[in-house]
């Protein structure tokens, strides 16, 4: 009976300790998560996106490697996979009614500032869970809740509203007037970006979450799940090559 006694004084008194070190202010956890996800050359995880407007459900894996390499595919209504290596081009295989459909953009022969090629590269930005988190902190003004349990592990949570001095692409000030606040889900241990909600204009619902879970950190990652090639006899749009001609530009170098 002491020993056990001894045993539950012995967890008790470190489940207080790690209550007590845990982060008080905003800027504290996000200083602390940009600095953990530095530590985290590569990552892979298992992805659930649900959305209210329209409803829709979609699940999927994502890998990522520094400095800004991925492959993700979802599954639901439209299974898409999407691939961005090291050479720069961006892949995305959609299937839709049986048809397979792929676009190719290379980042390094577009006009920089096309809006479609903004949309694309913010796009990227998400991926890198550093990145984002540096990318929220400028955007957002963010407030400490108490802490909550998911996936097995105390979370931080963080409550954004966008800052009126905020710089916005115009997609994005288009998604600050029509949503409301973002909230964050990171954990105390990894400092990891598990949970991702945008809420409504009242704040009462959330109509775009993010899941992330069963991550692994730092796996070798193999070269081949970066690069891209399409099937046979698959129809390839080159958005890069129709924004040229949009713009009446030359491909770069010609």
């Amino acid at each position: 009976m002491k020993r056990f006694l001894k045993f539950y004084l012995v967890v008790a008194l470190a489940t207080v300790a790690a209550h007590a070190a845990e982060l008080t202010d905003a800027d504290a956890v996000l200083e602390f998560a940009v600095a953990k996800q530095a530590s985290y050359e590569s990552y892979t995880a298992t992805l659930t996106q649900s959305m209210t407007m329209p409803a829709m459900q979609m699940t999927g894996t994502l890998a990522f490697k520094r400095p800004a390499q991925m492959q993700m595919q979802m599954n639901g209504a439209l299974p898409m996979l999407i691939v961005f290596g090291s050479d720069h081009i961006f892949w995305q295989e959609m299937i839709k009614g049986g048809v397979t459909n792929v676009m190719k953009m290379d980042l390094e022969n577009v006009p920089a500032n096309n809006p479609a090629v903004a949309m694309m590269k913010e796009s990227l930005t998400r991926m890198d869970p550093q990145a984002q988190l540096v990318k929220a902190k400028e955007r957002c003004a963010f407030t400490l809740l108490p802490p909550t349990e998911l996936q097995g592990q105390r979370m931080y949570v963080l409550v954004g509203e966008t800052r009126a001095d905020a710089k916005l692409s115009p997609q994005e000030a288009a998604m600050a007037a029509k949503f409301g606040n973002h909230k964050l889900l990171i954990g105390q241990q990894d400092g990891f970006l598990h949970r991702f909600e945008i809420f409504d204009k009242a704040g009462s619902n959330a109509v775009i979450t993010l899941d992330i879970a069963n991550l692994k950190f730092n796996t070798p990652l193999a070269e081949e799940l970066f690069i891209y090639k399409p099937a046979p006899g698959v129809h390839v749009i080159d958005m890069s090559q129709a924004l040229l001609q949009m713009m009446n530009r030359p491909p770069a170098g010609k």
